[in-house]
């Protein structure tokens, strides 16, 4: 498969649906080969993106292939069960793919999801966009780490958003990112807002960083502000960061989930 080239702010992402269920030391892989015309051979696969582990139900994932753009290239779903002897894990349903395109366009930051995932994306499945159980905040649609009943144990995974450039701010002005979310987190669970930044001189996306308190407990549905005025003027993508991680043995068990809806970035 030979990409496309990319101009100005177009970027590459493979996108696909998929629903995964993965025992412990198993694990699921997007890879990628890349053809060397000189050599006139296929390099060794390299995993792009978060590898798939635990479970899911369908749900859209997002791979930024842009680095790859203009290369001819052979794209992998790479499977790989490896528990231990003696350990007494079993193996479970496996993984699921559907839905693949490759998909070249200048990505357009929406706080709706009135017209489903428009260019958000996942890393590792759990979220889901559509009408839920609970009710959306606005319109038939929001996003939500399980849009008919609860979050699955051991699961983590980011919302991300389409890659934006912040407004810069002078003098008190400040840019905040405001959203309505419902949430209810059962203990050891949170939510957390994290930015990543794009490097133009490395040209590559900074490791994820939390903003604000994370979300725990939980609430109907009420208005989250988080204050981005230290991205001004800097290309970012926002994730809302589902993880859950109860310890084994506590008895505690998982909730609703968080929900997001109404998203927008306001300066002031």
């Amino acid at each position: 498969l030979e990409l496309d080239s990319v101009n100005g702010a177009e970027e590459l992402h493979l996108r696909f649906q998929n629903s995964f269920s993965y025992s412990s030391y198993d694990a699921g892989y997007v890879q990628i080969s890349l053809w060397d015309e000189l050599d006139s051979v296929w390099s060794e696969w390299e995993t792009v993106g978060q590898p798939i582990v635990d479970y899911s139900g369908w749900s859209l994932k997002d791979v930024d292939l842009t680095a790859y753009a203009g290369e001819t290239v052979r794209i992998a779903f790479y499977h790989t069960a490896n528990r231990p002897a003696g350990t007494g894990v079993n193996e479970s349903l496996g993984w699921y793919i559907d839905a693949i395109e490759i998909v070249k366009k200048a990505p357009a930051f929406s706080g709706s999801f009135e017209d489903g995932w428009s260019d958000w994306g996942t890393d590792r499945g759990v979220w889901q966009v559509g009408e839920a159980d609970i009710g959306c905040y606005e319109g038939t649609q929001c996003a939500g780490t399980n849009l008919s009943g609860n979050y699955g144990a051991y699961t983590d995974s980011r919302l991300v958003s389409a890659t934006v450039e912040l407004d810069d701010v002078s003098g008190p002005e400040e840019i905040h990112l405001r959203f309505q979310h419902y949430f209810s987190f059962s203990s050891y669970d949170f939510g957390y807002v994290q930015v990543s930044e794009w490097d133009a001189v490395s040209g590559v996306w900074q490791e994820w960083v939390t903003m604000g308190d994370a979300v725990s407990g939980s609430s109907t549905w009420s208005l989250k502000d988080v204050d981005l005025t230290s991205y001004a003027g800097k290309t970012v993508r926002i994730a809302f960061y589902h993880t859950a991680n109860r310890p084994a043995g506590t008895g505690v068990n998982e909730s609703l989930g968080w929900y997001i809806d109404s998203i927008n970035i306001v300066k002031f």
